[in-house]
């Protein structure tokens, strides 16, 4: 599930590259769709592997590695955003 999920973004990325370089300087709706289908289809693999290797501890465990890795996301978005209002 976890490679279908970072197939689906490397897509949605390409996708937005491709028309960026077309001086559109806007976000793409099919970007934002597989963006995120791909960021779910990750998280819930990492979450099930980590519940079912680990039980409890192991959910925790990856809980907070997705609120990291969410803040870190949070901070790349505002990056494009800025660099598209330029």
């Amino acid at each position: 599930m976890s490679i279908v999920g970072l197939l689906l973004i490397v897509i949605g990325w390409g996708i937005q590259v491709f028309n960026s370089s077309k001086e559109k300087k806007q976000i793409q709706p099919y970007f934002l769709v597989l963006y995120i289908l791909g960021a779910v289809l990750l998280v819930a693999d990492g979450l099930f592997a980590a519940w079912t290797a680990n039980g409890i501890a192991g959910l925790v465990n990856g809980l907070s590695l997705v609120t990291f890795l969410n803040i870190l996301a949070a901070f790349l978005a505002v990056v494009v955003l800025m660099k598209i209002r330029d």
